[in-house]
Parts: C-alpha cells; structure tokens; sequence
C-alpha cells in the first residue's frame, strides 16, 4: 500500500504505509518508504518478510484508530483505498475508539471536506499545488495535529472534482454521490467522454435498472 503516493503527483512518504527492509551493497539493512526510494545496482528488497509486513501493518492500524468508522454509509466504501489497504495489509483485529460524526464542511458547490475521515495523506494539497496551481487547498500543521486549509472563497476552479477521484479515503465527497447506490451495486463499463473532441478515457457507472449514474476518469496518460 501506498496511501499519500500518486503517479502523477509528488512523493512525500508521509503516510509510511509502503515501508520495507532494504540491504545495500555493503550489506547493512534498514528501513525505506518504497515509494520514492530509488532502486540501485545490489540492492536488496525483503519486502514480504514478517519485519516488514508487521511495520506496515503498524501505520495502517496508526491511521486506522484517526479515521472515522463509516464504511457502512461511506461513498467511497467499495472502491476506498484505504479500506482495501487496511483489508490487505493492516491488522486483522484491533481495538477502535469510536468518535462521534464530525460536521462536513462544504468546500464549493461539487465538493463537500468530511474531517473525520481524513487521513492525511496530502494528495488534495499537492494537487492544488502541482497540478491546479490554485492553491486553494492546503495542509497545516504536523503529525496527529495536521489540518486541511481552504481558502476564504472556497474551491471554485475547473479541475476541482479531481480532488474527489485523488481522495483515498472518503474524505473528499461529491454531494451528488450521497444519493446514489452502494459502489457494490453498480456495474462499470469504460468508454470515453462525450464533452468535447478530445476523448478522455472515463467509466461509466450503471445501477440495477440500467441508468448511468456517474462518470469516473479512467487511466489513459496519452489523452486525459
């Protein structure tokens, strides 16, 4: 797992979801976040060994007791990443503390901030940053004590959706996905967007009675 990495954005290795044991060529062995650690000539990975896959498991269950407990009405439950990383790397069982629902707060009229379930990965920051150039989301603060900063206005730019599809955790929300049914419900068929000549690569979500109920960006670097 890989929480706060993303291919087409930074890689700050905060959530150290992706640690392993490496030996380098003098044969000493030590911990590395894998996401942005760089391979070179004689290095050892023990990737699947115990050490390793307990330390990840360790950051999961770190995460884990600081995110909400909402799968069962999340939106993103089914397609969450976070909950398939916990699912496959983190601890089969663990004591939880359960907190009461935070209030969402709405960031501009498609995007709705659900504290309770941020994990603090900082993709939404680094997209603002990188990518939009708006900066009208940002991260403050450090450790446990890290918190989202919008803007006075709001997010208001074009490429604001992204931000929910970057999102690993349901802590990003398009309010027009909170009526929609179960991920689990839904059938996906990829094709491309109708919107204009250049033909994104997207998915088609369709319910049990045959409607298109949401478009999603599909991976296709060449067009998108």
């Amino acid at each position: 797992p890989a929480l706060c990495h993303h291919p087409g954005l930074s890689c700050p290795a905060t959530c150290r979801s992706c640690v392993v044991h490496v030996e380098d060529a003098q044969a000493e062995r030590h911990v590395v976040t894998a996401c942005n650690h760089s391979v070179s000539a004689g290095l050892i990975l023990h990737v699947l060994d115990e050490d390793s896959q307990q330390l990840r498991s360790r950051a999961l269950a770190q995460l884990l007791q600081r995110h909400q407990m909402d799968c069962p009405i999340c939106e993103a439950a089914g397609e969450c990443e976070f909950q398939e990383a916990v699912a496959g790397h983190g601890p089969q069982k663990q004591p939880h503390e359960l907190h009461g629902a935070t209030a969402r707060l709405q960031l501009g009229t498609r995007l709705i901030f659900d504290a309770g379930r941020c994990i603090q990965c900082g993709r939404c920051a680094r997209f603002e940053d990188e990518v939009s150039g708006t900066q009208q989301l940002s991260m403050q603060g450090r450790g446990g004590d890290i918190d989202v900063v919008v803007a006075a206005a709001g997010v208001d730019h074009a490429l604001g959706g992204n931000l929910v599809d970057l999102c690993p955790a349901g802590a990003l929300v398009d309010p027009e996905s909170t009526s929609l049914p179960p991920t689990w419900t839904r059938r996906s068929v990829d094709t491309v967007c109708g919107g204009c000549g250049t033909g994104c690569a997207i998915r088609a979500d369709i319910d049990d009675g045959g409607r298109v109920v949401s478009l999603r960006p599909r991976n296709d670097e060449q067009v998108n």
